[in-house]
């Protein structure tokens, strides 16, 4: 495989290579290191939902090539996957360089977030840019 997919709940969106993926990235003010950091460090508890961070790096040398935010949280009894927005963002996206493609190219990589996602009643993908 030349991707490695994992989940990072823990993820640092503060960190040096989030900070360096987000500048090589077409990603918004909604992807920006200190609002994902303030989004998960207190409207995520806040809102009962819990961190979804999945993360696709390289196999070879864990190069940081997407991050994508998301959250759990239970509506209604149903159990959602969604992008980490809670009806606060404009837009949201998977943040990534220029290698995006090359990962939704890549069948194992995108059966192995699809796994990451479950279990789930319901994924939810709303707010997304045109690209």
């Amino acid at each position: 495989m030349v991707f490695q997919i994992s989940v990072e709940n823990s993820f640092d969106f503060l960190s040096p290579e989030y900070a360096d993926l987000f500048s090589r990235s077409d990603a918004t003010v909604f992807q920006h290191p200190f609002w994902l950091d303030r989004l998960y460090a207190r409207l995520v508890p806040y809102r009962n939902a819990k961190p979804l961070v999945i993360t696709v790096r390289s196999a070879a040398d864990a190069e940081l090539f997407m991050v994508i935010p998301l959250v759990r949280r239970k509506q209604g009894g149903i159990k959602l996957v969604e992008f980490a927005d809670l009806q606060v963002s404009d837009y949201v996206a998977p943040i990534g360089s220029t290698s995006l493609q090359r990962i939704f190219n890549d069948q194992a990589a995108c059966k192995a977030i699809r796994e990451k996602l479950a279990p789930y009643d319901l994924l939810r993908l709303q707010k997304l840019t045109d690209g």
